[in-house]
């Protein structure tokens, strides 16, 4: 799809691998990866500034982020825009995307994501230009084979006292005085 400008653009606000994007474009699209969470005003800029007609979403949900593409977000986007939200359900304010869709704001919006999850029914899931997905990605056999690797080595690495790669409370460190493998005295 083109926008008005001829430009075929795609922006994505959070942690996106510019090369994998790169590689699903269809031939003479441009990339545009915008700045995170941190500037939120630059990220809508950045849509803006891009004239983009595919908006994803892949950030975190915080506070700051909280129904961040809420109506006002969604006026500034070029109209036809496509959104995509595979970030975090929270992030979009639902009732603002109904009406974007029912204003020609918004041509489509896909949704892999829901708040709360699972979701409730909106109406907005009942519309011919709104694609509804699971939440899967995690679960292929890829992910499922790299998600066990890593837990199996983060205790390898603990039984043979080195701090493992990923924790979920960074300060953690052994017991003072207690070595890996023996016991406590």
């Amino acid at each position: 799809m083109k926008t008005a400008s001829g430009r075929q653009v795609v922006v994505a606000l959070g942690a996106v691998e510019p090369d994998l994007v790169a590689d699903h474009l269809p031939p003479g699209a441009e990339f545009v990866p915008a700045p995170g969470p941190d500037d939120l005003h630059a990220a809508a800029g950045a849509i803006v500034r891009a004239d983009a007609l595919v908006d994803t979403l892949h950030l975190p949900l915080t506070p700051q982020t909280r129904h961040m593409v809420d109506a006002e977000f969604l006026a500034g986007m070029p109209a036809g825009s496509i959104l995509v939200n595979c970030g975090r359900g929270g992030l979009l304010d639902l009732n603002a995307a109904a009406q974007a869709l029912a204003d020609g704001r918004l041509a489509g919006l896909g949704l892999d994501v829901f708040d709360p999850e699972p979701p409730t029914h909106h109406p907005v899931f009942d519309r011919p230009d709104v694609v509804l997905s699971p939440h899967l990605m995690g679960l292929s056999v890829g992910a499922t084979r790299a998600t066990f690797t890593a837990a199996a080595q983060g205790v390898a690495d603990v039984l043979a006292g080195l701090r493992p790669a990923a924790l979920a409370n960074p300060e953690w460190d052994f017991p003072d005085g207690l070595v890996p493998g023996q016991e406590e005295q």
